[in-house]
């Protein structure tokens, strides 16, 4: 009997302890959740700190320079027909053409691109549409390795006002706006959209990828990634040795916000001045943003991260940054 009553009491005992064990773990859940929604709110507050750095760093760079900074059209509007506008053209056809067959050495992607767009058909916007344009008696030559471009003068009609190449799908025209810029700048440019243009075009049959999709991020991050490599050439190793002082500055820090905070007013000073765009607005905010996403991309490989950070990274500037309009 005794040992019965025993047994009795140490299953009332553990009868007790269910209810007792059970409010512990919500007790602990629920600190656990103060704890980290506390952590989190203080990692929006950093990150929002972060974001405000690097627009107050552009805004004081660009209003300090405001005065000197401007930009020049090669063409103002679309010229009349005639063996003058014809040569002023062709010469700039010639232009590219040139650029891309000797960036063929750069990278891997680069002699891809090269091989894929061999020759240039030229082309003019007029009263906003686009005109091919041929010598008399020239037969055109075959699409499979040509890229067609569209030269627009300054009075042309622009997408969302690009004062700068953009690769259009849908005509399958490589849109160039007639805005003097130097050649590095549309050496980088221009390989940027043509590495579009070959994933985007009926020939190829690569399908459009909505510009909030991962693989829309993923194609942009490869492509600003080959403008660095382009610039860097371009530089003599300059550009990308300078990115990197600023993720050695950044080395501590362990958000890719606080690394691209890092950028400073002299970062993008000297930047501007190994490319010839002290005195140029649109060339010059083209560089700046390269070079914000490029600090972030290499604070990734300093900290050995994957492609799927730098999607982040190119995700989070075109919601944070890029959308903001400067001061």
């Amino acid at each position: 009997m005794k040992r019965a009553k025993k047994k009795s009491r140490i299953s009332s005992k553990s009868n007790h302890r269910g209810p007792v064990l059970a409010l512990v773990i919500m007790a602990i859940i629920a600190l656990s959740y103060a704890v980290y929604r506390k952590i989190d709110l203080m990692r929006s507050a950093d990150r929002e700190k972060s974001i405000r750095l690097i627009l107050t760093t552009l805004d004081s760079y660009y209003q300090s320079t405001a005065s000197k900074k401007s930009d020049t059209w090669w063409l103002e509007t679309a010229p009349l027909p005639g063996a003058e506008s014809f040569t002023l053209l062709e010469a700039r056809k010639n232009k590219i053409e040139t650029m891309i067959r000797e960036s063929e050495r750069i990278s891997d992607l680069t002699k891809v691109l090269s091989s894929r767009f061999r020759s240039v058909g030229l082309g003019l916007m007029v009263n906003g549409e686009p005109r091919q344009l041929n010598k008399v008696g020239s037969v055109p030559t075959s699409p499979t390795n040509r890229i067609d471009i569209c030269i627009i003068p300054k009075d042309g009609p622009t997408i969302h006002g690009s004062a700068m190449p953009y690769w259009d799908p849908r005509r399958e025209l490589l849109m160039i706006p007639a805005i003097n810029c130097p050649d590095p700048i549309l050496k980088e440019i221009l390989f940027h959209e043509l590495g579009h243009a070959s994933r985007h075009n009926a020939l190829d049959g690569n399908p459009y990828y909505p510009p909030t999709s991962e693989a829309y991020a993923a194609e942009e991050v490869e492509m600003h990634e080959l403008g660095g490599q382009i610039l860097d050439f371009e530089s003599k190793g300059l550009y990308l040795k300078r990115i990197r002082e600023v993720v050695v500055r950044a080395k501590n820090l362990r958000s890719f916000e606080k690394a691209i905070g890092q950028l400073n007013s002299k970062d993008l000073a000297y930047i501007d001045a190994l490319f010839g765009c002290t005195d140029l607005a649109i060339p010059s905010f083209q560089l700046s943003s390269q070079a914000l996403l490029q600090v972030g991309f290499a604070w990734c490989d300093e900290h050995h991260l994957g492609p799927k950070e730098k999607i982040k990274i190119y995700q989070w500037f075109g919601q944070n940054i890029a959308s903001v309009p400067l001061n």
